[in-house]
């Protein structure tokens, strides 16, 4: 993502399109970057089998429509002086996280805090200058969810079978 901001940045006006200069490149880096954790994790925590679990609406269902209806609200909201709805959908869903592991991984309001910021933050910008707030959004929001999916990973180390077992399965 860094190479596409530079290369964005240096780009002759005409051609400085941040669709094709900053998203594409980040989201094929980071489909690029799945492949790779998932056989990290394969690795070093062997083939997990997948039990059946009953979805839970507000995670599974509701909340990934939030998230993709609100991308698409703020698309008209630019410049208006109302929060980013894609950014209070993002603090929800780590609120629900937070909320429905207390106190195990309360390290998720993080999270919450990092979208509730850049959706007070889409409130003052003008709307010729989104570009600029998406750039913020893209920095602070994958890093929060960094350290969140660290913090995760040291606790499936530490006694994430305990976790799993106990808590994580009973939660609603």
């Amino acid at each position: 993502m860094v190479i596409s901001v530079v290369a964005w940045t240096m780009a002759p006006s005409d051609f400085s399109d941040p669709l094709t200069q900053i998203l594409i490149p980040a989201q094929s880096a980071m489909f690029g970057l799945t492949i790779g954790l998932n056989g990290y994790y394969g690795r070093c925590f062997g083939r997990v089998p997948v039990t059946a679990r009953r979805l839970h609406s507000p995670g599974h269902l509701v909340l990934p429509v939030a998230i993709a209806s609100g991308a698409l609200i703020d698309i008209g909201l630019r410049g208006s002086g109302l929060p980013s709805l894609l950014a209070l959908a993002l603090a929800a869903s780590h609120l629900r996280i937070a909320v429905r592991d207390w106190p195990v991984r309360k390290y998720y309001l993080l999270g919450t805090l990092a979208a509730s910021v850049s959706s007070i933050h889409f409130m003052f910008v003008p709307e010729p200058r989104v570009v600029d707030w998406a750039v913020w959004f893209l920095i602070l929001i994958p890093a929060a969810m960094l350290i969140e999916g660290l913090l995760d990973a040291r606790l499936a180390r530490s006694n994430g079978e305990r976790f799993i077992g106990e808590t994580h399965a009973a939660a609603w």
